[in-house]
């Protein structure tokens, strides 16, 4: 795929750089705890992802799967993305959510008409979302989800180094002019811009 800009490509991290914390954890939570029938299973469970949580990032995808088909079986697509957008719009006037330094790092780029672009673990509909509360058609490449016996499951879990061909795909190609994470499993993008913050 051709490039989209000649503008340089500035590629931010979404969780832990733009978003204060675990934006798909958050989402689980939410959804986990609203609902009693959802809540239980969770917890029972919990125990046995715990290893998968504390271990190599490609096993969080796996726990990731789990929870999310929990908070989600019996939605449709439709009724889905009516839940995240009820999510995202919990935090449409809270500050608190946002790293303000990043957020203004991408105002300032997008004043420069820099082409900026979001890479995230965090499963794309939901950055979307999210990311829409303050910047709307911002792109943003992250992990993606399918149905799966009548809820939702994470499909390709996107971290580190696989990053790259996701945003190549997308139309944005290395080298980039800078990345922003505060994650050191974005190494390869580091390695593959001009400059890099916070890594």
């Amino acid at each position: 795929m051709p490039a989209k800009s000649q503008a340089p490509t500035v590629v931010f991290d979404f969780d832990g750089t733009l978003w204060r914390g675990d934006s798909v954890g958050d989402f689980l939570r939410w959804r986990l705890l609203s609902n009693p029938l959802r809540t239980l299973p969770a917890l029972l469970i919990l125990p046995l992802l715990w290893r998968w949580l504390r271990g190599p990032i490609a096993n969080r995808g796996r726990a990731a799967s789990v929870l999310l088909w929990i908070a989600t079986v019996g939605l449709n697509e439709q009724r889905f993305q009516r839940a995240i957008s009820r999510f995202a719009r919990r935090y449409t006037n809270d500050p608190s959510k946002w790293h303000q330094s990043s957020a203004a790092a991408v105002d300032q780029h997008l004043s420069d008409n820099d082409q900026v672009v979001i890479a995230t673990a965090a499963f794309t509909p939901l950055a979307r979302a999210l990311l829409g509360l303050r910047w709307k058609q911002l792109p943003a490449v992250g992990s993606s989800v399918r149905r799966w016996a009548g809820g939702w499951i994470v499909g390709h879990h996107l971290h580190g180094a696989h990053k790259i061909p996701a945003l190549v795909n997308d139309g944005h190609r290395p080298p980039f002019a800078q990345i922003y994470s505060d994650s050191r499993d974005d190494q390869a993008l580091a390695d593959n811009a001009l400059v890099a913050t916070g890594v």
